[in-house]
């Protein structure tokens, strides 16, 4: 993840500017410049991008949202997410693994000259409900060639500031089934290692990155 982007993805403190970002993912440094006359000094934030997992981030919705967060998209996030989830999956392991990706994503865009699928939530289930106000998921499922264990990391993406799965906590564990067309899948024993937030031009989106001990074909 280039840091620029990193930064970007930042609480800032509400004034109108722009992040500067130095150093490489992810010890980055990102200091947001406000325009003159804008408001608050200019802002600095060390990467926390290797924070310990079980930790809600500090982007937490405040009452004027557009001037929290710089807008991003669905895409954008779940890519962003999926190559974080590679970086800090390596980053904590050694070996040799096979992998294999996974994504969702209720509102794909469309190849050059096709036409675009839409999704239905209840495509993806948590304990076997839907949760309507999904909008994209994705995980790997990564396997050590030593031995064959498997690891499931991955994250899911709403909608809001909170779901349904907001009371599994931290230690809880769910299950999350996926369905054709696009994975057909089954996760168990999944918990929620973070929550973080972001906005888009339509309000709120809220991320969840969960964990799983078993991805199991249906």
């Amino acid at each position: 993840m280039p840091c620029s982007d990193y930064c970007d993805a930042q609480l800032h403190s509400g004034c109108t500017g722009r992040w500067v970002s130095s150093g490489t993912y992810p010890g980055c440094n990102c200091v947001f410049e406000c325009d003159q006359g804008s408001g608050n000094a200019n802002q600095s934030n060390n990467s926390t991008a290797n924070q310990t997992q079980g930790n809600i981030s500090q982007a937490q919705p405040g009452s004027n949202p557009a001037q929290n967060l710089p807008l991003t998209n669905v895409s954008a996030i779940l890519d962003t997410g999926m190559a974080k989830i590679r970086h800090d999956f390596y980053s904590s392991r050694s070996g040799s693994f096979l992998e294999r990706s996974y994504t969702w994503n209720a509102n794909p865009a469309a190849p050059p000259g096709e036409i675009g699928l839409s999704y239905q939530p209840t495509d993806v289930k948590f304990d076997g409900k839907a949760i309507n106000s999904i909008l994209a998921s994705g995980f790997y499922v990564f396997t050590d060639k030593s031995d064959d264990s498997r690891y499931t990391w991955g994250l899911a993406i709403f909608r809001g500031t909170d779901t349904a799965l907001d009371a599994y906590g931290f230690s809880d564990t769910f299950s999350i089934d996926y369905f054709p067309t696009i994975i057909d899948k089954k996760l168990r024993n999944c918990t929620i290692n973070n929550k973080d937030f972001s906005q888009d031009e339509n309000g709120w989106l809220v991320t969840y990155s969960f964990g799983c001990a078993q991805a199991l074909d249906k």
